[in-house]
């Protein structure tokens, strides 16, 4: 069934056969549920050694299910921007060479046997894990919050996930994505026993180009003054939303510093170019109301 080098996942233990956890779960095996990794060894019983096991247990068959690629050749992928260097990825090592494509788009070229992935964005030079890619699209990550589509309809799909009826009393309200599995399905704070597609939540508000749209002043000239610029509520409205939205993405940009150093700082630049214009705007108006 398993052969080394296999990806496998271990199984939900409450999933697996009570016979066979009574005769091979061990507490240390606890923290190692759900997680994915490769299969590095057998006993004579067709037991199975996994490389991420520190305390080398051997594991059934049946506590573990393989991981098929879930991508194909041909399909357009996004490189996720949180990957950290020096960390295993479902036994791809991701090293600091990698570090200039996050982020990035790129298309699959090959699956090699392991069910890694080659890409054309780097020539092949690399091997990427599913756990490294996420689909063109889908734009949610861990901690993300998210609001669930008022319009879903029970039984039917979205984003290869089933809405089911008793998943309707959550329709409209916001919750936080708490996990993601390598097939693209979220788990949220809001109940324990569902998976969510990208689909079934509103589209996220923010993107660049809304933003630099913000950051633009519009001026008007009028005979009486021809260098004072005529302030208007709304554009001080605009900018104070575009001030907010800064500090969202600056807030998440401090946690991975180390990794986006250049990108953090232009985009404080931006960020106190931005305050101080809204600053100036609203002293402007403060003016206009007092004259």
């Amino acid at each position: 069934m398993f052969k080394v080098g296999d990806k496998v996942k271990v199984r939900r233990f409450k999933e697996v056969d009570v016979e066979v956890m009574e005769k091979y779960f061990l507490l240390s095996m606890f923290k190692y549920e759900e997680a994915v990794t490769v299969v590095t060894g057998f006993d004579t019983d067709g037991d199975i050694l996994l490389a991420i096991d520190e305390e080398k247990d051997y594991w059934h068959p049946d506590m573990l299910v393989k991981v098929e690629p879930i991508f194909k050749v041909g399909d357009k992928i996004r490189i996720r921007e949180d990957l950290k260097v020096g960390r295993i990825y479902e036994g791809v090592d991701f090293v600091r060479p990698m570090l200039e494509f996050l982020g990035k788009e790129a298309t699959i070229t090959e699956i090699d046997g392991d069910g890694d992935y080659l890409l054309d964005i780097d020539n092949g030079d690399f091997f990427w894990s599913t756990e490294m890619l996420v689909k063109v699209g889908d734009t949610f990550k861990i901690g993300d919050k998210v609001k669930i589509r008022e319009d879903l309809i029970d039984f039917r799909e979205y984003g290869g996930m089933d809405f089911v009826r008793p998943m309707l009393e959550f329709l409209g309200k916001e919750a936080t994505i708490t996990d993601k599995a390598i097939d693209g399905a979220y788990s949220l704070d809001i109940d324990d026993d569902f998976c969510w597609s990208a689909e079934m939540f509103e589209p996220k508000t923010y993107s660049e180009d809304v933003v630099e749209e913000n950051m633009v002043i519009h001026k008007s000239i009028t005979l009486e003054d021809t260098t004072k610029p005529v302030v208007h509520e709304n554009e001080v409205s605009r900018l104070s939303k575009a001030v907010i939205e800064y500090e969202n993405i600056v807030h998440e940009l401090e946690t991975e510093v180390d990794y986006y150093e250049t990108k953090y700082i232009d985009l404080v630049e931006k960020y106190n170019v931005l305050v101080e214009k809204h600053n100036s705007l609203l002293e402007e108006l403060k003016e206009d109301y007092i004259q």
